[in-house]
């Protein structure tokens, strides 16, 4: 029995004892079901961005989701998982990759910090996202989850996964491209007093259709730096926010420490948008460009 299948067994047992719950997404015009064992991480597609309603046929990819509060009954994938958490040094490589499972049409990795698990088997187009144990997330992995996951499926399906803003309009787009820190975020949001609409601030999808590319959106989120990035940004910019009829912004805090703005706090403020989404979509034409942020 491959790696896959006991991942796969391991999370139905996980579903037996917890429940199963699933939603279907449309991330980059490809339908992405998640599928969670209880309800303690079904809160992290929140922050993806939410296509337009469409008859859903049978998912291109199908992702499950659960943590470590119960091991596998598999004894050997009980004791590897176990090695792996506590040794990781030992079992991973200098991007996260598991040494022992890097074969054609699979791909691995862990995160020790905060101890999660990313595996896709690119033949079945299934993937898996499990958690050490059931301890919170750090900010990071709530406004972008998945990340790495996607990357390996969408690169697959010819789709590339960016660290870029992008702003633009329905005619063209502009990605801009920096190290963090350098102002992405914030250039990114100042456009929305402008006639530029908001599709990211740090990660988008690019893809080839008929000989032109497009930017798609993949997270509904932006990360600022607490107080000091709100009051940069006017109130006129989160009102023309709110006006946006496609988006939902988490404003989190690039750090551990927590802060206040107005009594609330910074790491938990959700600016909830309406509810009428669509796929956003910038066509990256010869009159679009590309902008590096130093």
């Amino acid at each position: 029995m491959d790696f896959a299948c006991l991942l796969n067994a391991y999370f139905d047992e996980a579903a037996e004892r917890q429940g199963l719950s699933s939603e279907c997404i449309a991330l980059a015009g490809r339908q992405i079901e998640f599928c969670f064992a209880g309800d303690r991480w079904t809160s992290l597609t929140r922050a993806l961005v939410r296509g337009a309603s469409r008859p859903m046929g049978k998912p291109a990819l199908r992702v499950m989701v659960w943590d470590g509060e119960q091991p596998p009954r598999n004894h050997v994938l009980k004791a590897y998982l176990l090695a792996l958490t506590s040794r990781f040094l030992d079992y991973i490589g200098p991007r996260g990759q598991l040494l022992d499972f890097q074969v054609s049409g699979f791909e691995a990795l862990y995160v020790p910090m905060p101890g999660l698990l990313f595996a896709v088997d690119l033949e079945s187009n299934t993937a898996f996202c499990w958690k050490r144990d059931t301890s919170a997330l750090p900010y990071w992995e709530i406004v972008s989850p998945f990340r790495p996951l996607l990357h390996c499926w969408f690169r697959s399906q010819g789709i590339q996964l960016l660290h870029a803003a992008a702003v633009g309009t329905q005619e063209g787009g502009l990605l801009l491209a920096g190290r963090g820190g350098s102002g992405k975020s914030t250039t990114a949001l100042a456009c929305l007093n402008s006639s530029l609409r908001y599709l990211s601030d740090d990660f988008c999808t690019i893809g080839q259709q008929d000989g032109v590319y497009s930017a798609f959106g993949l997270y509904a989120t932006a990360k600022l730096e607490g107080p000091e990035d709100l009051a940069r940004l006017s109130s006129s910019t989160w009102n023309g926010f709110a006006r946006a009829p496609h988006r939902r912004m988490s404003a989190s805090r690039k750090g551990t420490r927590r802060s206040r703005t107005h009594g609330r706090n910074v790491v938990e403020l959700v600016l909830q948008l309406l509810d009428a989404c669509f796929d956003l979509r910038f066509l990256l034409s010869q009159a679009s460009g590309y902008v590096g942020i130093k």
